[in-house]
């Protein structure tokens, strides 16, 4: 069973039984091509955007596990996405992986400055891309789990402070009661104090 949706404008759909969602975007609809095959699992999404435009909408409505983003494209080139896409999104909260056929050092130290995860330069190795493609899926969604602990730990902590207050604010009171029935004992007319 393929997860193959080409982006439109209906909302891609959630698949519950899908472990990663990939956008591919590339103005070369062979290029996309390629990826969707290779990347085309039955546990990945694979979503494609022919152009930046497109690419922005998809991440702005549709939770993502990586963006295979080309640099050299009309309009907004991959590079502007990318800055636009760290505006909203860390490199652990939405890895990116640029392609590119420009191997030239300066383009890609310019793209992973920009915040790009990582840098496959085209044609490339399909076993190296893929192999790429999983670790940043799994840095991804160790990201995510260690962001969800931290998180369920955060209102642990926070319940047991609340319950610690509470049993102080009671315990503040008994305290309070008990003094202040001593002294109304001790206030009574006729009444002895055991006080050495």
């Amino acid at each position: 069973m393929q997860h193959v949706r080409r982006l439109d404008s209906n909302q891609p759909r959630i698949d519950p039984e899908v472990r990663s969602r990939i956008l591919i975007v590339d103005d070369v609809a062979t290029n996309r091509f390629v990826l969707r095959s290779l990347l085309s699992k039955p546990d990945h999404q694979v979503l494609e955007a022919e152009d930046g435009e497109q690419a922005l909408e998809c991440i702005d409505r549709t939770p993502l596990d990586l963006v295979v983003l080309d640099i050299l494209m009309p309009g907004i080139s991959g590079l502007e996405v990318l800055q636009k896409i760290r505006k909203s999104y860390s490199d652990s909260e939405l890895p990116v992986l640029m392609l590119s056929v420009n191997d030239s050092i300066d383009d890609v130290v310019k793209a992973l400055e920009t915040g790009a995860n990582d840098y496959v330069t085209r044609p490339f190795d399909y076993t190296v891309l893929t192999t790429r493609i999983n670790n940043l899926i799994a840095y991804k969604q160790t990201q995510d789990t260690i962001r969800e602990s931290h998180a369920t730990l955060e209102n642990r902590i926070a319940e047991r402070t609340n319950d610690l207050v509470q049993a102080n604010r009671i315990l503040r009171n008994e305290v309070i009661e008990r003094k202040t029935g001593r002294r109304a004992s001790q206030d009574k007319p006729g009444t002895v104090s055991h006080a050495v």
